[in-house]
């Protein structure tokens, strides 16, 4: 075990994802919530939410070049991508770009999770 640490979510962590090259993981819940952590020390380095709708939940986390000035993929259970800059820092994480991954028409209750992922030699 390397590390420990309460997420404190209420719901439960959704998902999460690990750094390649630093102790930091992030994490989400049901409510579309975002936190980061460094692991080592333990740490909460941020914590924001991801939109304004908080019943669909984050249903994947990536990274986008995770080897220089990395931005985090926030895909959710409505077919939401957003991508965020500056995650890391708290209270300074700035939304890139978003979209809507799944074209749905009228309101719907149901989960469409969008399955993404990055590959950084093909881009």
């Amino acid at each position: 075990q390397i590390a420990s640490w309460d997420t404190k979510f209420e719901a439960g962590t959704r998902t999460m994802l690990l750094q390649s090259f630093s102790p930091v993981v992030i994490a989400a819940d049901e409510n579309e919530r975002i936190r980061v952590w460094n692991y080592e020390e333990p740490t909460l380095l941020n914590s924001f939410d991801n939109h304004d709708f908080p019943d669909k939940g984050v249903s994947k986390l990536c990274l986008i070049n995770e080897l220089d000035d990395s931005l985090l993929l926030a895909a959710s259970g409505d077919g939401s991508v957003r991508i965020w800059r500056d995650y890391m820092q708290r209270g300074h994480q700035k939304l890139v770009t978003a979209f809507s991954s799944i074209p749905v028409r009228g309101p719907t209750t149901r989960n469409v999770n969008a399955v993404v992922d990055w590959q950084q030699q093909s881009g």
